[in-house]
């Protein structure tokens, strides 16, 4: 096997003018395409990573609010069931009062029927034992004033 040396060197320079030729022309194209690529992968990967650090800190916020919502819920519940309590009472101890005014306005009553009752009650002995005392002892009208007296006296003390 010979090595023919001329067709060897021909081919080593046609091997460097194209390869001189793509480089200039087509390999520094293709080799800032891969650079930006590159970049851009890694700039993706950076963003990927930004996305899941911003994902988990709004997941953490909203976790956050959430709890505060819950908490500022349940503080307003406190509160509403602090009021209502307060307004029972409130509600409850003025209806005893005026159950305890009613009370005692009825008592007033009562005990004014039942001075009526006492007074209408001697007046009406006091006339009818006059009737009675009348007719016994017409002539005196001294003796039958003393008697009635003692009569309403008797009465009032039962």
């Amino acid at each position: 096997m010979d090595i023919q040396w001329d067709i060897l060197v021909v081919q080593i320079l046609n091997f460097l003018i194209i390869f001189f030729i793509f480089k200039k022309f087509i390999g520094d194209k293709i080799l800032t395409e891969i650079t930006e690529k590159r970049e851009l992968f890694a700039k993706l990967k950076n963003l990927e990573q930004e996305c899941e650090w911003i994902e988990k800190n709004a997941k953490e916020k909203a976790a956050q609010i959430v709890h505060e919502g819950v908490e500022h819920k349940n503080a307003l519940i406190h509160d509403a069931k602090s009021l209502a309590q307060q307004q029972q009472e409130a509600m409850i101890s003025e209806a005893q009062r005026r159950a305890d005014s009613i009370v005692e306005q009825a008592q007033v009553e009562a005990d004014l029927m039942k001075k009526d009752l006492t007074a209408d009650f001697a007046d009406s002995v006091k006339k009818t034992t006059k009737l009675v005392v009348d007719k016994l002892v017409h002539d005196n009208a001294q003796l039958q004033d003393q008697y009635l007296d003692t009569l309403v006296k008797e009465a009032s003390a039962k």
